[in-house]
């Protein structure tokens, strides 16, 4: 059996200390790259509005995005990013629902080289809604209330007698 003095106990390795982000000064190079990696993911977003495709496209780390998005400046230039791509968004809704697309008339499977406008009733029922909610709103129905009514009859009674009909304190 082994000697209890022989036996050495296991090293505990300390995790590093996390050191704060402070941006590199002396490699401008790479700040420059940074800033321009980040100009253009602002500029897929603006036309995409996908902030995931767009940081991979220009290849640019989750974390250099979170530090870049903490900083006020940036966070300004991503909601204006974002204000245009539903801008764009909010064009292609009216130019569906009000100018129509050109769908081909189609007979017997061939294109007759004739064309029909699609329009889309309900793209311009959710774009009237949202710029005037208050005059194209859904009208609240109104619910009527009704009240749960519990009968409680004795074994041996039948309705002869009018039953007793109570209320539960959260059916008023």
């Amino acid at each position: 059996m082994a000697n209890k003095s022989s036996i050495k106990p296991k090293k505990i390795r300390a995790r590093p200390k996390q050191i704060p982000y402070q941006p590199s000064r002396g490699n401008t190079v790479h700040t420059d790259m940074v800033k321009l990696k980040l100009r253009r993911y602002l500029q897929l977003f603006a036309e995409s509005g996908h902030s995931t495709n767009s940081r991979k496209s220009v290849g640019l780390g989750v974390n250099t995005l979170r530090r870049a998005q903490a900083e006020s400046e940036f966070k300004k230039r991503e909601e204006l990013a974002k204000t245009k791509y539903l801008e764009t968004c909010e064009a292609k809704v009216d130019r569906r629902a009000f100018d129509g697309i050109d769908e081909p008339i189609l007979y017997e499977g061939e294109d007759t080289g004739y064309k029909k406008k699609k329009f889309s009733d309900s793209l311009a029922q959710f774009r009237l809604k949202s710029m005037a909610p208050e005059k194209y709103r859904d009208t609240e129905r109104s619910q009527t209330f009704a009240p749960t009514v519990h009968i409680h009859l004795p074994d041996n009674q039948r309705m002869i007698e009018p039953p007793v009909i109570t209320l539960e304190e959260g059916d008023q």
